[in-house]
């Protein structure tokens, strides 16, 4: 369906630019897209919420750190991530540090997950006035993993803490939703937001505090090649929002100038007709279906090959566990089998390997490990 209406877009929408915050139909859509009906939610109790169109999830990630970190300081990380986030944070010239969540994915250990995102966000705090903090999450790249409830709502408690002990710092959160598409949980964290205003009060939110996401087109439309993603803010006071969706749009103009207009248009002609939607999302719906399949017979065949595999939910990607990931991926590619070094592992993509393949796959991965 996404194929189909881009071929039937006129010249105009083809070829003419954007507004610089984005076609005004497309934020609204890339708003809901990310916080689903919890967006209602959210608005009644008193949340603000606007978005500016970026080319692809990685504009919104650069945008966040070109806006929301001050150069030389330092990012709080996931100590396993999308390598390209060092990237985007050196050009910006900020550095990170990693808290760790590395063998801590079972469910038994959420209490240690959670008790190493608070220490090592109180001592970067520490150090700094603004402090910005990204976790990509539903399908986490790379290891597919999908926070629980619980971890969910332990995170935003630590971070509502901190803001709330140090008025005079500010906090920065953005979630990374680019997987979120093919998530059972698709709407898990603006359920979380909801549920803590709905126990608390708005009144208490920390005005120190601004809540980011990262929404990315490319999958779930997948129309990578067309670059169209959004950065979605958060925050009780309207003003406040105002003025960011003003500094957004100056960074963006200096830096990509506006996105592109032609996906922005298809996903408002796909989103504001029921039919076209409904056709859109039972494709979105079988493609998360062949990911799962996917994963089951990936994570089968690797137990019963005794791989050292963590736990991986959803997505695009596994993770297995070893001690020298270069050479490993080394190994494999003389095999015709291409994976990704990472530290303390390599990632497969579940999302570039046909079912048919992964008996290969496997057995690869088992003779070189």
């Amino acid at each position: 369906v996404v194929q189909d209406i881009i071929r039937k877009q006129g010249e105009h929408d083809y070829s003419a630019y954007a507004p610089l915050k984005g076609v005004d139909n497309f934020r609204n859509i890339a708003i809901m897209q990310t916080l689903g009906n919890s967006m209602y939610d959210l608005t009644l109790a008193g949340m603000c919420i606007s978005s500016i169109a970026t080319p692809g999830g990685c504009g919104a990630l650069y945008a966040s750190a070109n806006t929301f970190a001050a150069p030389g300081s330092t990012v709080l990380l996931r100590d396993q991530h999308w390598m390209p986030y060092e990237t985007i944070l050196t050009e910006n010239q900020l550095s990170w540090k990693n808290w760790d969540s590395y063998g801590t994915y079972e469910k038994q250990n959420e209490d240690l997950m959670i008790e190493s995102f608070n220490f090592e966000l109180n001592e970067i705090s520490k150090n700094q006035d603004q402090t910005l903090i990204w976790i990509n999450d539903p399908a986490h790249n790379p290891t597919g993993r999908t926070f629980t409830p619980n971890t969910r709502m332990g995170l935003l408690k630590c971070l509502i803490n901190e803001a709330s002990e140090k008025p005079n710092k500010g906090y920065t959160f953005l979630i990374d939703c680019a997987y979120s598409a093919y998530s059972d949980e698709k709407y898990g964290w603006s359920e979380t937001i909801s549920q803590w205003i709905k126990n608390e009060s708005i009144e208490i939110w920390p005005n120190n505090l601004l809540i980011c996401f990262a929404y990315s087109a490319s999958k779930s439309h997948t129309i990578y090649g067309l670059r169209l993603g959004a950065l979605i803010v958060m925050h009780p006071n309207q003003k406040f929002i105002e003025r960011m969706e003003e500094i957004l749009l100056h960074t963006g103009r200096g830096t990509w100038s506006a996105a592109p207009r032609l996906p922005q248009m298809v996903l408002t002609k796909i989103h504001t007709n029921p039919l076209l939607e409904e056709e859109w999302d039972s494709e979105r719906l079988k493609m998360k279906e062949m990911l799962d399949s996917r994963r089951e017979s990936f994570v089968s065949l690797a137990k019963e090959s005794n791989i050292p595999m963590f736990r991986t939910d959803e997505g695009y990607f596994a993770f297995v566990h070893c001690e020298n990931p270069v050479d490993i991926a080394t190994k494999c590619a003389t095999e015709g089998v291409y994976v990704v070094p990472l530290s303390k592992g390599i990632r497969i993509g579940i999302c570039a390997v046909p079912q048919a393949q992964m008996g290969k796959i496997v057995d690869v991965l088992s003779k070189v490990l």
